[in-house]
């Protein structure tokens, strides 16, 4: 079961064809083509683990997602006091 549950992430021969046919689209329409590779087509299955956030990590991410929803939360309201 492994193997197939890796095996999704390398991709066949086909899987390489459609990847290149969108590569040309996206170059088409793109007004820098140089900058688009084939691997940014690349859908990988098996996403990597994240790491657990640290205490710091964790303090930080919380005060600042409360410090955007008190700035976002005072619009329109008139302060009391």
């Amino acid at each position: 079961m492994r193997y197939f549950k890796e095996e999704l992430d390398n991709p066949s021969r086909s899987d390489y064809y459609l990847m290149q046919i969108a590569q040309e689209v996206k170059r088409v329409l793109s007004k820098k083509p140089g900058k688009i590779n084939l691997k940014d087509f690349l859908i990988l299955f098996n996403k990597p683990k994240k790491k657990p956030l640290t205490l710091e990590e964790k303090t930080a991410e919380s005060k600042s997602f409360w410090g955007l929803m008190k700035s976002v939360n005072t619009f329109g309201r008139k302060k009391q006091g």
